[in-house]
């Protein structure tokens, strides 16, 4: 059985917004939601799904989610969780959802690796934390290129 690995979606391997990014290759829209993938995340989840079994965690409800995963046309299984497997909270700055391994009910006999642009949302020792510089739709983007090389 392959080891898991968990990837976050927005910001680090996806960007939507509500406006159409020029230069940029639109993958899909939904109502006035505009979705891009991060350059060579194709290339960058190919490579994954032959060492690992993928779960996507998200502070992005699941609908939305599920949106977003199915543009990626994987040929392995997956899992997502969404926001109610977070943890929510509240400060003076706003709302930011914690995620946990405990919130999602899973114990690894290993450091689970996590790719994810806000390593501030994890506080627990049981994974090995890969940061991703957070990626706003910029056209020349490779850090899904130089982070491959850690898996």
């Amino acid at each position: 059985m392959k080891k898991q690995v968990i990837l976050d979606l927005d910001h680090a391997l996806i960007y939507s917004t509500y406006k159409e990014i020029d230069g940029l290759k639109l993958i899909s829209n939904r109502k006035y939601l505009f979705l891009y993938h991060r350059p060579f995340l194709k290339d960058f989840l190919k490579f994954i799904e032959t060492k690992y079994e993928i779960i996507f965690y998200t502070s992005s409800k699941i609908d939305y989610a599920r949106w977003v995963v199915s543009t990626f046309k994987l040929n392995n299984k997956y899992e997502i969780f969404g926001r109610k497997y977070t943890k929510t909270i509240y400060s003076e700055y706003g709302i930011t959802y914690k995620k946990s391994l405990e919130k999602i009910k899973r114990e690894f006999e290993y450091k689970v690796k996590v790719l994810d642009d806000r390593p501030d949302l994890w506080d627990e020792n049981g994974v090995d934390l890969i940061d991703v510089e957070p990626w706003m739709g910029e056209i020349i983007d490779d850090k899904l290129k130089i982070v491959k090389d850690l898996f």
